[in-house]
């Protein structure tokens, strides 16, 4: 049928992808090590960067963190078949965002299968969620107002403010940096993605021209931003600069706007799981993160 059809295709491209220098020699390789192995040579045959920053997103943020460290010959379907339910569980992610994440998965294991590495691939066949299409229906004017009431005592008050009254995307917003925002004059300066790989963060130009911009704020969200910067201030003196000798819990500064209580950025996931449980104790119409924009 088409899905086997389509699997061959891609087992074709794979075997092409190979001959052009994508695949390595022996190695005992984690599924991580490979997904990572995998989107360098992706790169390296010329993909364009956008492509490479959509698997970045997948690897980083889900695939790496829930499978990176099963060696991939002993992936297995009921290892996959489980991380994607426990996706469509926490229902933080969409179906159709899902079935994105699925596909590169899928596309870097028939690439192993043609390079050798592993004889079939587990993703091949996987219950994955249906895709409704379902009309985006943002918050009127009196929900956004509750649930900028709702984040006022909420660690990530001035990240939600920003998400619901600017058309920041959730990794512009994460990869925000304090050197981008200037309060006197109400504007940010949008320029960087966030990725998350090799256990470090990496910042990265956005995808196009158009993704850089400046945008305005709104009264309360210079407010709000203003205040938070105090908090981030006040907070980082409480443990002090980090130090490798003296002060190995102290502060790691990034820069970020948005940081943990050390410094770092904000983990997505993180961050849709503290949203989502918000909107629901706060009794808010259930909405994604991703909507919260529009």
């Amino acid at each position: 049928g088409a899905s086997r059809k389509n699997v061959l295709e891609q087992m074709r491209a794979a075997r092409a992808d190979s001959k052009r220098g994508l695949v390595v020699g022996e190695k005992k390789w984690t599924t991580g090590a490979w997904l990572e192995e995998f989107v360098a040579g992706r790169a390296k045959i010329g993909r364009k960067p956008g492509t490479i920053q959509d698997y970045r997103y997948y690897l980083d943020y889900y695939l790496i963190p829930h499978l990176g460290r099963i060696p991939l010959k002993e992936l297995r379907r009921p290892k996959l078949q489980a991380f994607v339910d426990q996706l469509v569980k926490e229902k933080i992610l969409s179906a159709l965002t899902i079935r994105h994440c699925v596909q590169k998965l899928r596309t870097a294991l028939t690439h192993a299968v043609a390079a050798g590495i592993i004889e079939t691939s587990p993703a091949v066949v996987l219950d994955l969620p249906a895709v409704h299409k379902v009309k985006k229906n943002p918050y009127n004017l009196e929900e956004a107002k509750a649930f900028l009431e709702a984040v006022i005592d909420h660690r990530f008050r001035a990240l939600f403010t920003l998400s619901i009254t600017t058309a920041l995307r959730e990794g512009e917003a994460l990869a925000l940096k304090w050197e981008n925002v200037d309060l006197e004059a109400g504007t940010i300066e949008v320029n960087n993605t966030l990725h998350r790989r090799d256990r470090a963060w990496h910042f990265e130009s956005a995808k196009t021209e158009s993704s850089k911009r400046t945008i305005a704020m709104v009264p309360l969200l210079m407010t709000v931003l203003a205040q938070h910067r105090e908090s981030q201030r006040a907070e980082r003196l409480l443990i002090g600069d980090y130090d490798k000798k003296d002060n190995p819990k102290g502060w790691m500064d990034s820069g970020v706007v948005f940081a943990t209580h050390k410094g770092g950025p904000l983990l997505a996931r993180n961050v849709l799981r503290s949203y989502t449980a918000l909107i629901a104790k706060a009794g808010l119409r259930k909405q994604t993160y991703h909507d919260l924009r529009h």
